[in-house]
């Protein structure tokens, strides 16, 4: 009945006595936990807190003042090289 209402009906009959024998032997209702098998998945029970306001972080896009063009702006890296078709077209 075991066997069967497992889905183990399967297994051959040497199998099935051996694993009869060791569920018999090891396996209990009262048997320990076994530890590690729950994921720590839970939502953390924090207080809300106020945003922080400060510091204030000023987007470049929206930033006025004017920055020197540096001639290592134009030149090629490692990264990005420059090919002549790029070149001739700046």
């Amino acid at each position: 009945a075991l066997f069967a209402t497992a889905g183990l009906a399967t297994l051959p009959a040497a199998q099935a006595a051996e694993l009869q024998t060791l569920l018999a032997a090891g396996i209990t209702e009262d048997a320990a936990p076994i530890l590690g098998t729950q994921l720590p998945v839970h939502r953390p029970r924090l207080p809300a807190r106020e945003p922080l306001l400060q510091p204030v972080v000023l987007p470049s896009y929206a930033d006025t003042a004017e920055v020197p063009v540096q001639a290592a702006d134009y030149a090629a890296s490692r990264d990005a090289p420059l090919s002549p078709a790029i070149l001739a077209k700046a």
